[in-house]
């Protein structure tokens, strides 16, 4: 099944709670069948946060994100690569 990203911007106020992002998408996933939450990476500096999900579908990732109303800016597919030499 493919990863997709879901790309959220962070308020400006520094309110900056990762567990509560984490949570917020873990969420949004168990309310939709088709979608399972991976991970999240919070890349504070730059006010960002991603989340990755399993799903058939971009749409459906959106569609989970919205029902909860993460105000997000888009979802596309990521990839993920490991090393060889671990």
């Amino acid at each position: 099944m493919p990863n997709y990203l879901l790309e959220l911007y962070l308020p400006h106020n520094g309110a900056l709670d990762p567990e509560a992002l984490a949570m917020g998408a873990r969420r949004a996933a168990e309310q939709d069948r088709g979608v399972r939450y991976v991970r999240s990476f919070v890349l504070p500096e730059e006010e960002l946060c991603f989340h990755v999900f399993d799903a058939a579908t971009p749409a459906l990732v959106a569609e989970a994100a919205s029902r909860l109303g993460m105000p997000f800016e888009r979802v596309v597919e990521v990839l993920e690569v490991e090393s060889r030499d671990q």
